[in-house]
């Protein structure tokens, strides 16, 4: 009887040691978005969906880590999905929310890098993963930009 308590055992680890061998640590990266009009634009409002990908944006909620690569440039970056949130963990409702505004005379002008936000995966996606729609977005005189530039994400690098 002791001997099938000890064979059992032995199984359970060996199942469990096996699980965590098979087990793939999430892959750190960067999303880098980007601007494609020349047109000078004061504030920029995006969402980005990441559905078809395997991963997440870094942070929950408001506290998605993103930041501006416009120097004197604000970037706020929302993403309504959790860890915790069934609907989130595939499907349609991976979806993150940015807001850039700038904060110089200048503007956004493109064609040029505005934003880098962290990204995890468990396997590495590609620029094309992530389907960028521009909401709205406003010129130097604060009035909209019609049609709303184009706005894209360029890079996806990863540490494999």
């Amino acid at each position: 009887m002791h001997r099938r308590y000890m064979l059992a055992f032995g199984l359970v680890l060996l199942a469990i040691t096996a699980r965590s061998a098979n087990a793939t640590e999430p892959t750190a990266c960067t999303v880098t978005i980007g601007l494609g009009t020349s047109e000078p634009l004061t504030a920029i409002q995006l969402t980005i969906d990441y559905s078809q990908t395997s991963g997440t944006f870094v942070g929950v909620g408001a506290q998605v880590e993103c930041i501006p690569l416009s120097e004197s440039a604000t970037v706020s970056a929302h993403d309504s999905c959790s860890s915790d949130y069934v609907a989130c963990q595939s499907g349609p409702g991976r979806r993150l929310a940015i807001a850039l505004l700038a904060n110089h005379p200048e503007g956004f002008v493109g064609p040029v890098e505005i934003a880098r936000c962290a990204f995890s995966a468990n396997t590495s996606p590609s620029s094309m993963d992530f389907g960028v729609t521009g909401v709205t977005a406003s010129n130097l005189a604060f009035a909209d930009a019609d049609p709303v530039p184009l706005i894209d994400v360029l890079s996806v690098d990863c540490d494999d």
